[in-house]
């Protein structure tokens, strides 16, 4: 009874965060790129993840990785075609490795109002932290809510202007994220035996839903 409720729920989730507005936010699926022809290794931030802004520790960065993998240093890359790992979902994705220094990627923008929940798609390593996801000043508790997508309260900052900013820490990486959506449904906290049922299903539901269209 509790997983059927459970899957009725995670379904009424995805369904809304398809539809959803997005507010002022901008290519939170990572599919707007620009990359000119004959690009290699290297792009414009404003061409690659336009609406976004990236700092290694505190200094701003006016170029990103393209297809390319870094050996250990800082490094925000876009991960295209031609890269050593697929993307998420969809033609790109992107990596944060934060290798001598703090890396952040961010966006200032209008959280719809009636948002009730952040969802993303993300992976990295088991043994490194979460990654520090905040909106304004205030860390986010994240959790999981089906394979490889998390979830966080927002609800507070529904109908503001916030910044919305990723932080994976020095010395960890790499960390990819996708598929950024602001959601109506609220994400409670599931037991990890419910989730245990239920990840495969959440994923397969929320690409079909919300993915498909790109």
């Amino acid at each position: 009874m509790k997983t059927s409720f459970i899957l009725s729920w995670i379904f009424s989730l995805l369904v809304g965060a398809s539809a959803f507005a997005q507010g002022t936010f901008q290519d939170l699926d990572f599919e707007q790129a620009t990359i000119p022809s004959g690009t290699l290794h290297s792009v414009s931030v404003a061409n690659a993840i336009p609406g976004w802004t990236v700092y290694y520790g505190n200094t701003l960065q006016t170029q990103v990785g393209y297809d390319y993998q870094s050996l250990g240093g800082t490094a925000a890359i876009l991960m295209g075609a031609g890269s050593y790992l697929p993307a998420i979902d969809g033609n790109y994705s992107i990596e944060l490795y934060g290798g001598r220094e703090d890396i952040s990627l961010s966006q200032t923008g209008l959280i719809p109002a009636g948002t009730q929940s952040l969802l993303f798609e993300g992976s990295w390593f088991s043994e490194g932290p979460d990654p520090n996801v905040s909106i304004g000043n205030d860390n986010l508790t994240l959790f999981p809510v089906g394979q490889g997508l998390y979830g966080a309260n927002v609800s507070a900052w529904a109908g503001q202007a916030e910044e919305l900013k990723f932080t994976v820490r020095w010395d960890y990486g790499p960390y990819f994220f996708d598929d950024i959506s602001f959601s109506p449904g609220a994400v409670p906290e599931p037991s990890p035996a419910l989730l245990t049922g239920i990840t495969g299903t959440a994923f397969g539901v929320w690409r079909f839903l919300c993915f498909k269209r790109k």
